[in-house]
């Protein structure tokens, strides 16, 4: 491709491309979910996520105002605990299906709705102390673009068209008998998708890190709460060879409230972006979750 065609590329993805969220983000982990599990464990988690962005921000400056964009997902996982010569281990595959709404200043765009891409995971734990209630774990991510795709979408869809995998590191420690630490952190990895929004560029996307940490207060054998800190850098997107300036680098909190019953786990957990560099800015987002253990 010549310089002209790659700038009118650019020129081409620079309007559309502020009209579409960024396959990118964190591996949150759940509060206590570095707690290496028992050999022989099944899981199964279903989860409902709403969130609701708003203003668009370019280089710390507010570029679009007046959109609202609306994700709801239904998330289902599935899981198994084992050993890996005699240490823990954790298998699962994760399935979401959702709907995402534009409005606002955006309520000429089309959004989408159906599947989304299969996330696996495979983690291990090198050490853990049931005891000291200590833990160190590793994990590895493959997703795979199982999801809902259209190039000719100018809004985001359930799909990203392309394999992302990760590796995390997370740890956590018992502070004092109630009082438990974790942090944790991710490098993703993102392959290219050659069918980009309509022009069917390839996009390429650099190395996305994430940093999470937060304190859990364990009520008594049945509540839980927990507040983590987020943060993310990275993960600058290149399309048809020309560098969209649009890196990650974003700040966001989350409370954690959790309750065991004789009929499962249910978490509630609310968040939002406090500070975003380039992209939409998350106001609100509210997860629902039900797990079960057997």
């Amino acid at each position: 491709m010549n310089s002209s065609h790659i700038s009118k590329a650019a020129q081409l993805i620079g309007i559309t491309g502020l009209l579409c969220l960024q396959h990118a983000a964190a591996i949150d982990l759940i509060p206590g979910e570095i707690i290496a599990p028992v050999a022989g464990t099944k899981q199964f988690l279903l989860s409902y996520q709403l969130s609701e962005r708003g203003d668009y921000f370019k280089n710390n400056s507010r570029f679009l105002t007046g959109p609202k964009i609306e994700t709801e997902q239904l998330q289902v996982r599935a899981g198994y605990a084992f050993d890996i010569y005699s240490l823990p281990a954790f298998f699962y595959t994760q399935l979401p299906v959702g709907t995402i709404e534009p409005s606002g200043t955006l309520s000429n765009r089309v959004g989408d709705s159906g599947i989304g891409d299969t996330s696996f995971l495979l983690a291990i734990w090198p050490y853990s102390n049931r005891e000291t209630g200590e833990y160190l774990g590793l994990g590895g991510y493959l997703t795979l673009p199982t999801g809902s795709y259209e190039p000719k979408r100018t809004f985001l869809n359930m799909g990203a068209n392309r394999t992302s995998s990760a590796l995390q590191i997370g740890y956590q420690r018992s502070l004092m008998p109630k009082l438990e630490w974790m942090s944790a952190v991710d490098g993703i990895w993102f392959g290219k998708n050659d069918d980009y929004s309509i022009i069917h560029a390839t996009l390429k996307q650099k190395n996305l890190y994430n940093f999470q940490t937060g304190l859990r207060y364990v009520i008594n054998d049945r509540y839980s709460l927990a507040a983590v800190h987020f943060y993310s850098q990275g993960g600058e997107t290149n399309i048809n060879g020309v560098d969209s300036n649009d890196a990650t680098s974003l700040k966001r909190w989350q409370i954690t409230g959790a309750g065991m019953f004789d009929f499962g786990k249910i978490t509630v957990q609310y968040g939002r972006d406090f500070e975003t560099k380039n992209g939409y800015i998350e106001n609100s987002r509210l997860i629902i979750r039900y797990g079960m253990r057997f």
